[in-house]
């Protein structure tokens, strides 16, 4: 689920429930054609969004979250749908953990016994016990 704000400076906001920005929806559009916005309305289940303008204009959109993965050897790592946090997944073994992040994940690597997390203005990498391929447990070592 989403939250949808928009302010006096002619710009929309997307947060995930936890309050970490997704996106600021402006830098989408083109300037030119940015009003003052009146109202905001948006449908969760159908991940549409509706607002009005100052000069009457009702403009409808819909968010689309691309799929964040990655896949080495038998490492399987998707973000879950909180839009925060990364599930790696041994798919030999069936064994799952989760890894929380700081904020809004873009992209995810994994090599070996590393994960990448790139976040919009870092990249965090963890890692587990290299010399144990079933240690679900990662740390992070760089910032």
């Amino acid at each position: 689920s989403c939250l949808i704000l928009c302010g006096l400076d002619r710009n929309l906001y997307v947060y995930t429930a936890q309050g970490t920005m997704i996106v600021k929806y402006s830098d989408a559009v083109d300037s030119s054609q940015l009003d003052y916005i009146l109202s905001v309305s948006g449908s969760g289940r159908a991940k549409t969004f509706c607002y009005g303008t100052e000069h009457g204009n009702v403009v409808c959109n819909r968010l689309m979250f691309k799929t964040v993965h990655s896949l080495q050897d038998h490492l399987y790592a998707y973000r879950v749908s909180n839009f925060t946090d990364v599930c790696i997944e041994n798919m030999l073994s069936g064994q799952k953990t989760i890894v929380n992040s700081e904020g809004y994940i873009k992209l995810l690597a994994v090599y070996k016994h590393r994960l990448a997390v790139m976040l919009s203005d870092k990249v965090l990498v963890y890692s587990s016990n290299e010399h144990d391929r079933n240690d679900m447990r990662y740390k992070i070592t760089h910032r």
